[in-house]
């Protein structure tokens, strides 16, 4: 009897950073020598946020998710501090966007003015040198310097459901799902940079969707998975980046096997994935796309 009343102590107990494992669907963020990650107990469902420096790790946020894995980002605020934006759910059909100190261990998350409304979906947030970009109520909204403007064209017409978003200086991607009512696919996506479409298409059976919007060296990197059918994205699917400027394009099309949910670029062609409950770092052979 004892051991079961340990056992169910030690199950309710809340779970340190170090008890915690990167899940495979987790989306991750790296700012400078910190890094973030969604993880739970092996076995567990109950997701936290974990910040990650070196060989130090703590839980930054509980966040409440419904609908899966919370959607999040580590950035930067105006004084250079690191900053962890988040979405939680405290009532049905109302999400808000949350901040956290990511320099202080003893800093609690907080709403963001005029980002934590009620009854509105406010989700996807990002944030880089104090910018912060959300998505509500089929916009994208920017707010700098203490006032929010809508960002237009960040999402193309087509896009009802906004995924994630990806801030970086003056570029933003954005990654957003639909229905195709022509097909009937139930998992269409559309991916965008400064108003510009990189990626239409996938959903079906195959399940095809980029994943991973993430920054390094000023280009933007994303994976292309197809968890229902692997074979079609042998294709064309991989690892892509992306250089804004020049309007480059480059794939490394077996450099990642399986299909990661997690990934994240690093500068000098390599990426951070997450696999077998675990973050690795890869090395991607980068080649102008076809």
């Amino acid at each position: 009897m004892f051991a079961v009343l340990a056992a169910a102590a030690l199950a309710l107990a809340p779970p340190t950073g170090e008890e915690l494992r990167p899940h495979f669907d987790s989306p991750l963020a790296v700012a400078g020598d910190a890094r973030l990650w969604s993880g739970a107990r092996p076995g567990e469902d109950d997701f936290r946020l974990v910040l990650e420096r070196g060989a130090e790790r703590r839980i930054v946020a509980n966040p409440v998710s419904p609908s899966g894995m919370p959607s999040a980002d580590l950035g930067t605020g105006a004084d250079g501090g690191l900053v962890v934006v988040f979405t939680t759910c405290p009532r049905r059909r109302d999400c808000d966007i949350h901040a956290v100190d990511g320099d202080d261990p003893a800093a609690k998350p907080k709403p963001v003015r005029g980002a934590a409304r009620r009854d509105v979906l406010e989700q996807a947030p990002t944030i880089d040198d104090g910018r912060l970009a959300w998505a509500a109520d089929g916009k994208v909204l920017l707010r700098e310097d203490g006032r929010t403007r809508r960002v237009r064209r960040a999402l193309a017409p087509r896009g009802q459901e906004v995924e994630q978003l990806e801030l970086s200086g003056r570029h933003l991607a954005a990654l957003s799902s639909y229905i195709d009512d022509s097909t009937g696919d139930f998992g269409a996506w559309i991916l965008r940079i400064d108003g510009r479409t990189l990626f239409r298409g996938g959903g079906g059976l195959s399940g095809k969707h980029p994943t991973g919007l993430s920054f390094a060296s000023g280009r933007l990197g994303y994976h292309v998975s197809c968890p229902g059918e692997p074979s079609v994205c042998a294709r064309d699917g991989g690892a892509f980046r992306y250089e804004p400027r020049r309007r480059r394009l480059e794939r490394a099309p077996h450099a990642v096997t399986g299909d990661p949910e997690g990934f994240q670029l690093l500068p000098g062609d390599r990426a951070l994935i997450v696999r077998s409950d675990a973050i690795e770092e890869v090395e991607l052979p980068f080649a102008a796309a076809p």
